[in-house]
């Protein structure tokens, strides 16, 4: 063994040694000319010395480092201000303009950059903090060491991703780069190279989830992709990808205002770096990135304004791991490929296999398989509570196939309409029963809208005119992906540009679960990449008095809905824009009464404008069944609910729909109760907005709470 010394170097032989020793010279001698350049900056210029990679020459340095950021097949959709799925709110639009890119060349080019990003930040009256550090937030990992493994553009991607979703759950997560390292397609390759910007787009575009780093630990190599496909981690929900040569300042807004970012660099200079703002000597040409860094902050009261870049070459490299960049001048061309995320967080377990159970003293979780569709396993799942109650959905639809519910003397009874097969949801022309409902729930006149000028046409699916629930196959005939996390289940589904005619990909998951409580909990969350129409809903079918009880036990159910006015409608139910108050009307739900007494000539297919409260969930609808003292309670954060008393379901004089146990399901023999948006939204400014724009997130939660208390006391409603 020769030469272990400072860095703890060790080589082979004599003549390895000396090689080492002449490279050394060599970085001696480099580090002495950078050095001498920086010594006019002061204090705060960058120092360069002798580092652990100073054994290597710079071809080699350049080889075995800085391979590793590379476009090697660009997607059609990857040009030079590449914005893939995230439209700038007000304060984050980037309005760029290539004509106005610079690139350092030399010191005074540098200087005037600086001085010209506060006359930007200045004209522009950004109200930017002077500093942003992320790390003071908890929100940034640890530094890592990518070793000879030439992934970089993982490293610096995942960490973004990881401190996305820290900032949005609270919680600082370790993921996995090499999940990314051996699975990520696109172009990337691996320990061999990559880029930033490909690997979001091929995270987004096959709503790949980023797991957790214990489950996938780092190995530094090539590997085989041993990911499950039905992962759920963290999921990119969109991403930019932008030149901002010429507009830092877009930088600065995106790292005070939303968070850490990825850049593409060149860090052939970097190889003697021991700290200090480095503002000299490192070419910002795009051809020269060959390299890639997380942004974590930036100091605007330092002598030399910088950025704080996370590296991924060790905590002994560097400022602890951290090189400074100084701001305003394109230095080492980190404002060439800028990359911002938004996350959807989700739990980083892994699916499993069917049969399954998970028993808690509580709660018990069965996974089964149900069937196939279009080649496409359809999966099961049922909770099971400790008094009896139950809850199954299917992945197909997202449909909630049954609900099973004791009453005052313990008899179960299912109080949803359904089926007890696969084929009888695929083949049959049902009417959404029990489905997630999307991408937009109830109805949109004349089948299309209008967006920024642009008009999309929909599937006309009523009356050949309109548009209805997402059209001829919406959400409720789509096999989703599904993901156990606990007693939880993740059902996810990208529905992609032009879907049913909606603009932009929508990446949509819905959360079920059950509570020991009698509790079914549903959360919605969507992400686009272009501005849409969303408008999520479940349209179970509920009879309280049992799925085949039909429309005479309907009848004399109890009801109040909390809400004073319901949205005035056409002919065709399509709203008018108009309210109507519902005090003296048959739509006066707001002292519970029998539903049978308010049917005389009237078929509930309304929305109901819900007077919201300041909780996080209003107590939306109470529907009791005194016979069997079953309640169910619905509580939702949504404008509206569409009260639905069955009315297209077959005519007595007409075949029934036969459902689960042989049992013919017709006209008013159950009730629906869809949380959501105003219909017909889009067409009507004074609604609450159904417009979702690429960097927001579309949440809902709606939970529908069972019990078998039902007493034929009114409910009055609150002022």
């Amino acid at each position: 063994m020769y030469g272990k010394g400072k860095f703890s170097q060790s080589y082979a032989n004599l003549q390895e040694y000396s090689t080492r020793f002449q490279h050394f010279v060599s970085s001696y001698r480099e580090i002495q000319k950078l050095n001498a350049a920086s010594r006019d900056s002061g204090s705060s210029g960058a120092k360069y010395g002798l580092t652990k990679l100073s054994d290597m020459s710079q071809s080699e340095f350049k080889e075995i480092h800085l391979s590793d950021e590379k476009v090697s097949k660009a997607p059609k959709s990857y040009n030079k201000n590449w914005n893939h799925g995230r439209e700038m709110s007000d304060t984050l639009r980037y309005d760029m303009d290539p004509g106005n890119s610079t690139h350092h060349k030399d010191r005074s080019g540098g200087n005037k950059a600086n001085v010209n990003l506060y006359i930007n930040i200045r004209t522009k009256r950004v109200a930017l903090p002077m500093t942003v550090d992320w790390r003071t937030k908890g929100i940034i990992g640890p530094v890592r060491n990518q070793g000879l493994c030439g992934a970089c553009w993982a490293f610096s991607t995942v960490g973004v991703i990881e401190a996305m979703s820290a900032i949005e759950t609270g919680k600082l997560e370790t993921l996995s780069v090499q999940e990314v390292i051996d699975c990520a397609k696109l172009g990337n390759k691996g320990c061999a190279g990559g880029d930033i910007c490909l690997l979001l787009d091929w995270l987004l575009t096959s709503s790949t989830g980023v797991g957790i780093d214990k489950e996938y630990p780092l190995s530094l190599t090539n590997g085989v992709c041993k990911a499950n496909k039905t992962t759920a981690g963290v999921k990119v929900a969109s991403f930019t990808c932008d030149d901002f040569v010429g507009s830092e300042n877009k930088i600065l807004e995106a790292l005070a205002i939303h968070g850490p970012v990825a850049v593409a660099v060149n860090a052939l200079t970097w190889q003697h770096y021991l700290g200090g703002v480095i503002q000299f000597h490192c070419s910002g040409s795009p051809a020269d990135l060959n390299h890639a860094v997380e942004l974590v902050g930036y100091d605007l009261t330092a002598e030399v304004p910088y950025y704080i870049a996370k590296n991924s070459w060790g905590k002994d490299f560097g400022n602890g791991g951290y090189i400074y960049l100084a701001i305003g001048s394109n230095i080492c061309g980190l404002a060439n490929e800028v990359a911002t995320v938004v996350v959807i967080p989700t739990s980083c377990s892994v699916d499993v296999p069917t049969p399954y159970q998970l028993i808690t003293e509580m709660v018990k979780l069965i996974v089964e398989d149900f069937g196939v569709h279009q080649e496409k396993k359809v999966k099961k799942f049922t909770w099971t509570l400790a008094n009896g109650f139950s809850l199954s959905a299917i992945s197909y639809g997202a449909i909630v196939q049954a609900i099973k519910v004791p009453d005052r003397y313990g008899i179960r009874k299912d109080v949803v309409l359904g089926f007890d097969d696969l084929d009888s949801y695929v083949s049959r022309n049902t009417p959404y029963l029990g489905a997630a409902v999307g991408r937009c729930a109830n109805r949109i006149g004349h089948a299309s809208f209008e967006i920024d000028g642009n008009t999309y046409g929909l599937a006309k699916n009523v009356a050949k005119e309109h548009h209805l629930h997402g059209g001829l196959v919406g959400f409720d005939k789509m096999v989703w992906e599904s993901t156990v996390d606990q007693s939880k289940v993740i059902f996810s589904y990208l529905s992609k540009d032009g879907e049913e005619g909606y603009p932009g990909d929508l990446l949509t998951n819905i959360t079920y679960e059950v509570t020991d409580d009698g509790c079914f909990h549903v959360e919605f969350i969507a992400t686009t990449t272009k501005k849409t129409v969303v408008n999520l809903t479940n349209h179970s079918y509920f009879n309280l008095a049992g799925h085949d009880a039909g429309s005479e036990e309907l009848y004399n159910h109890l009801v109040y809905i909390n809400a004073d006015r319901i949205t005035e409608t056409n002919s065709d139910s399509i709203p008018t824009g108009n309210f109507i108050n519902v005090q003296g009307t048959p739509f006066d739900f707001t002292k519970e009464k029998r539903l049978g007494d308010s049917m005389s000539g009237n078929l509930f297919d309304d929305n109901f404008c819900v007077n919201l409260g300041k909780e996080d969930l209003t107590l939306v609808s109470r529907v009791t069944h005194s016979l069997s003292g079953r309640v169910l309670e619905v509580y939702s954060d949504q404008p509206g609910v569409q009260f639905y008393t069955a009315n297209f379901l077959p005519l007595p004089s007409e075949e029934a729909l036969v459902g689960k146990d042989s049992v013919g399901y017709r006209r008013h023999g159950a009730f629906c109760l869809e949380t959501q948006k105003y219909p017909d939204a889009v067409h009507h400014k004074n609604f609450p907005s159904a417009i979702l724009v690429p960097g927001q997130i579309y949440r809902h939660r709606v939970m529908y709470k069972f019990s078998d208390k039902g007493t034929v006391e009114p409910v009055v409603a609150s002022a």
